[in-house]
């Protein structure tokens, strides 16, 4: 993963860095705020204290670029895909098909170069019917 540089800091004779006003802005931070440093395998990753990935996977909507309508949750839990993926792995289908294929349903077409795919969608009678190319 790329990094971006959002701040050139210096660091004072006494170990102290200043965060620009825009980041402190962007991030809420006020005098006082605690904040965690940690040593990350990459460099240190300075957050907010108490922040957690919840908060930062808040800032992940809307990256994909969907301009569809609003997809319920309910309908987008992995949990719903995922026993059925694992059933049909087990069964010696690769998982990463399994899913697709579990996906597909509200496709109008499901087509493929990989004739075992096909083979076995179709043996499992799902709807769209796979078509090998």
């Amino acid at each position: 993963m790329e990094s971006v540089v959002d701040a050139l800091l210096t660091l004072s004779s006494k170990g102290q860095l200043v965060i620009p006003a825009r980041l402190r802005q962007l991030l809420g931070l006020h005098p006082g705020d605690r904040l965690e440093l940690s040593l990350e395998a990459d460099g240190l990753l300075l957050r907010p204290h108490g922040s957690s990935k919840t908060t930062r996977a808040h800032a992940l909507i809307g990256c994909t670029g969907y301009s569809g309508p609003p997809i319920p949750l309910e309908q987008q839990d992995p949990a719903l895909y995922a026993s059925q993926a694992l059933a049909w792995h087990h069964q010696g289908l690769d998982f990463a098909d399994a899913l697709h294929l579990l996906r597909s349903e509200d496709c109008a077409r499901f087509a493929t170069l990989d004739r075992a795919l096909a083979r076995a969608a179709n043996a499992r009678d799902r709807k769209p019917a796979v078509q090998p190319l």
